[in-house]
């Protein structure tokens, strides 16, 4: 199954401590980029929310945005008093044996000092706990999201598989005309042929119209392309039967399909295969802009 590279996708939490909300929206992307938006005390957890994202996509500009509202704070940090003490009169000893004059210790400096902040435990839980809570959140949304990538995927893969079959059909009338362009060139030749070799009374030698023929018979061979072509649209649809990221591929065989119909178009000369051939070209293009949707 293929999955579809847009999507959006949301989920939220509410209980008496606390809401977070998490939407994610993807787009097209040749990889795949993750730009997290956050309030600022969830900062810390961008990473993490970034790491689980490529964990679950493989492809796609992604956009994480995470709300978080929180009922009552906790005490989050406290000044050791004690420690800021015990600074204060050390350093008042140290001032006093070094025979300086005693004055007040400036407080900023005092606060510099290692120890002089501690954070409560009931903060260190809360930030464990809000972290739990904001990637199982942002984990729903990704749910929400791949499952929405998923069934524009299933819309994606009818319509390839219906290109595919259109194709399969050009193809079919293309090899069945392919024989009469060598006895549609011959005629025409001959007819040249004849009109020039009477005006100058020279003679129509059957080698030499044989010989031309084989050339262009040469030259205008497209059995190859279509074998080819037929083998790309096996691998199409055998890739899509395949899990996991598959866009890649995709373009792969789409651009090598382009590049056989643009060789048949070289060859062909009559005017309705050449309209058959159009349709081909309009039918790759089309698979190429589907493809460019797909993981």
């Amino acid at each position: 199954m293929i999955r579809s590279m847009t999507g959006f996708g949301h989920f939220e939490m509410k209980d008496e401590k606390c809401f977070v909300r998490a939407d994610i929206r993807s787009v097209n992307s040749r990889g795949v980029n993750v730009s997290v938006s956050l309030p600022e005390e969830l900062t810390p957890f961008e990473a993490d929310i970034e790491t689980l994202v490529k964990s679950r996509l493989k492809r796609g500009n992604v956009r994480v945005s995470v709300e978080y509202e929180r009922a009552a704070a906790p005490e989050e940090y406290s000044f050791n008093a004690e420690l800021i003490k015990t600074y204060y009169r050390e350093l008042r000893e140290i001032l006093t044996q070094l025979g300086m004059r005693k004055g007040e210790i400036d407080i900023g400096f005092l606060l510099s000092l290692p120890g002089r902040v501690t954070r409560s435990d009931e903060a260190r839980a809360a930030s464990s706990t809000v972290r739990e809570c904001v990637l199982k959140v942002v984990e729903g949304a990704l749910s929400a999201l791949e499952a929405m990538r998923e069934k524009e995927g299933e819309q994606i893969e009818r319509d390839l598989r219906e290109r595919a079959a259109k194709i399969e059909s050009l193809l079919e009338y293309l090899e069945k005309r392919a024989p009469d362009m060598l006895e549609g060139y011959r005629k025409r030749l001959m007819s040249r042929l004849r009109k020039i070799l009477n005006e100058m009374s020279i003679e129509l030698k059957p080698a030499d119209v044989a010989r031309e023929l084989i050339i262009f018979a040469e030259k205008s061979d497209v059995s190859e392309e279509i074998m080819r072509l037929r083998s790309h649209l096996v691998q199409l649809r055998s890739t899509l039967e395949s899990n996991g990221s598959v866009g890649r591929k995709l373009e792969f065989i789409v651009q090598e399909m382009f590049r056989e119909a643009n060789t048949i178009a070289s060859k062909v000369t009559e005017s309705d295969m050449l309209e058959r051939v159009v349709d081909l070209k309009g039918e790759i293009d089309r698979l190429r802009e589907q493809v460019m949707n797909v993981e």
